[in-house]
């Protein structure tokens, strides 16, 4: 007995002392991330983003605070990132400049979390974000507003632009002089003149998907560019294309509807993007511990909110609509985030209601799901899995170990008493 009080108070001390050591690990990796690994903020450590670019190294972080910061014509010329703590509330005004607002000539910079607005709407150079002769730039979750380029590429490759939101611009996205294998993808591009525009032949594979292209043109001139991601992934919503949705699969020859339409954009004989769909994108950024997981809804329905549950294995859509009508969403959804064993082990309820109608494809990294509905004013779809995302907290941690030094203390005194 003395010998079991011993261990059990051995444990305690092992459970008390790893508790310590890692709050002690943390608030110290915060303090370092914060002072020595370069975090700098606008304007409580430098009064204007071109000073922060000034004084960054590579490395650094710089984090722009809530305000307008009447700056352009910066160069971005060492590896840093960028980000907004609020993208609408961080607000880049280029005063009408004729040149760029933001130029990125390093490599793997990250842009995110802003606003950026008004250059001069004329002439051929002035950009919100201009990339120049750098490889894998990211440039995530803008606002772009009454600028001449939106995005201008030149001679920069493997380069991403995702879930930029663009209004109001001569050109959305203009790739030049050799610029190819860039992505762009999860954009609303909103009254832009020319949403697209590549200048010559030696721009190639540019991969354009997943888009929402709302009262806009499109010029492509001759460079092989993809439209679409193949199916079940799709390409991308054109609010000026107008077809049926009756059949789904690769070929588009399988009776029943999976919110792609049966024919390609522009048009069967010029089919630039395949798989088009019905409705436009709403993207969720799900995030669990450290871990970001971007969710697609393509719906007739307005989303109201969503929340994912870890224990309950689901993920929860309130669509806002007209009551008494058909609604249709088709969901695409990480693996890494919700996923069954097999396809038919997906369940989608609509108000506590099973929804029959069902037409479940995968591939390596997504399950694609499509059903129709009766709509209510504000209707409450759950998508429940099989396995979803495990939440490892440092309680979780503390938890096991402190399992396995109980199951120890056991085993040793089922040992003695043999």
């Amino acid at each position: 007995m003395v010998r079991l009080k011993r261990l059990l108070l051995v444990a305690f001390f092992l459970v008390t002392f790893c508790f310590g050591w890692l709050y002690v690990v943390s608030s110290r990796a915060q303090v370092v991330s914060l002072a020595s690994d370069g975090v700098v903020r606008v304007p409580s450590d430098y009064s204007s983003i071109t000073e922060a670019l000034a004084h960054a190294l590579d490395g650094y972080t710089i984090v722009v605070e809530p305000g307008v910061y009447n700056e352009y014509h910066m160069e971005v010329n060492r590896t840093v990132k960028i980000v907004g703590m609020n993208r609408d509330g961080v607000i880049v005004n280029g005063s009408g400049t004729s040149d760029f607002i933001f130029k990125v000539d390093a490599d793997n910079v990250v842009i995110e979390n802003l606003t950026l607005q008004n250059t001069i709407l004329t002439g051929e150079f002035a950009s919100a974000v201009y990339l120049y002769n750098v490889i894998n730039v990211t440039i995530k979750n803008l606002f772009i507003r009454n600028v001449l380029h939106g995005f201008q590429l030149v001679r920069s490759n493997f380069s991403q632009i995702s879930s930029n939101h663009l209004m109001g611009c001569n050109r959305g996205v203009f790739i030049r002089d050799s610029s190819c294998n860039n992505t762009i993808v999860g954009n609303t591009f909103e009254a832009v003149s020319t949403v697209i525009y590549i200048a010559d032949s030696n721009s190639q594979y540019s991969k354009v998907f997943h888009n929402n292209f709302v009262s806009t043109n499109l010029t492509v001139f001759a460079a092989m560019s993809f439209f679409d991601s193949g199916y079940p992934q799709g390409g991308n919503y054109w609010s000026n294309h107008f077809a049926a949705d009756l059949n789904h699969g690769p070929g588009q020859n399988l009776t029943g509807s999976d919110g792609i339409f049966d024919e390609a954009y522009p048009s069967y004989y010029d089919p630039l993007d395949k798989y088009p769909f019905v409705h436009p994108f709403s993207i969720l950024d799900v995030a669990v511990e450290e871990t970001s997981f971007e969710v697609y809804i393509s719906s007739n329905a307005t989303l109201g909110s969503y929340n994912f549950n870890v224990s309950g294995k689901s993920l929860t859509l309130i669509l806002n609509g007209v009551a008494g009508s058909s609604g249709s969403c088709r969901v695409l959804i990480p693996k890494g985030l919700l996923s069954c064993v097999s396809l038919g082990d997906w369940s989608v309820l609509c108000d506590g209601e099973n929804v029959s109608y069902l037409y479940p494809y995968e591939d390596e990294y997504f399950t694609y799901l499509y059903f129709s509905y009766v709509q209510s004013t504000s209707s409450k779809i759950q998508i429940v899995g099989a396995w979803a995302v495990i939440e490892f907290s440092v309680l979780m941690f503390l938890f096991l170990f402190l399992v396995c030094i109980l199951s120890i203390v056991g085993i040793k005194i089922k040992c003695g008493n043999v």
